[in-house]
């Protein structure tokens, strides 16, 4: 009975005898509401009636999208864009990045295509002490826009990166100081 969330149903129950043996079972009405009731008959009056009062369902939580699909949160006033990028050797790898850019706390390595025809490279970072190692990183590609191509988010700031791929393909990713870029 009613209507919106508001809704009331009503379950009428009269027993046909007195002395029955008590039953259990469950009511289950067109709302999805299950109640599991005990009924049991006696020689007086019982309960005329049961009101029950329940909320619409809560709205069930949106499920936390994985690393990989949430979209990165920029803090476009540190954006730094003075990178530099150079391949070593005489073949110019197919995934060569096409931007590169930090927010302060992460580097943003921008590929023009999804990187769906080759293995994308490992991203390895130049430490303060010269030695190159693994970083920590993840692919990026905007669900409902592919064709907008992939980005590798980096953990942190580095003042070089390597990309590697398996075939031995380098391209090194080199942080350029605002002096530097003046000097050029």
């Amino acid at each position: 009975m009613g209507q919106g969330p508001a809704r009331e149903e009503a379950v009428v129950v009269r027993p046909l005898q007195t002395g029955q043996k008590p039953t259990q079972t469950a009511l289950l009405f067109q709302s999805g509401l299950k109640l599991f009731v005990r009924f049991l008959t006696m020689d007086e009056t019982g309960m005329l009636s049961v009101t029950l009062t329940t909320l619409p369902p809560a709205s069930s939580p949106v499920p936390e999208l994985p690393v990989t699909q949430r979209p990165p949160k920029i803090d476009l006033i540190r954006l730094h864009t003075q990178y530099l990028l150079e391949h070593e050797g005489k073949l110019t790898p197919p995934w060569i990045p096409v931007a590169v850019f930090d927010d302060g706390t992460r580097t943003y390595v921008k590929f023009r295509e999804a990187l769906t025809y080759t293995r994308a490279p490992g991203v390895f970072g130049l430490t303060p002490h010269g030695e190159i190692t693994l970083v920590q990183s993840h692919m990026y590609v905007r669900p409902d826009a592919p064709q907008d191509g992939a980005w590798v988010l980096v953990q942190g700031l580095w003042s070089a990166l390597e990309l590697k791929d398996s075939t031995g393909l380098v391209v090194r990713v080199v942080r350029q100081s605002p002096t530097q870029t003046a000097q050029r």
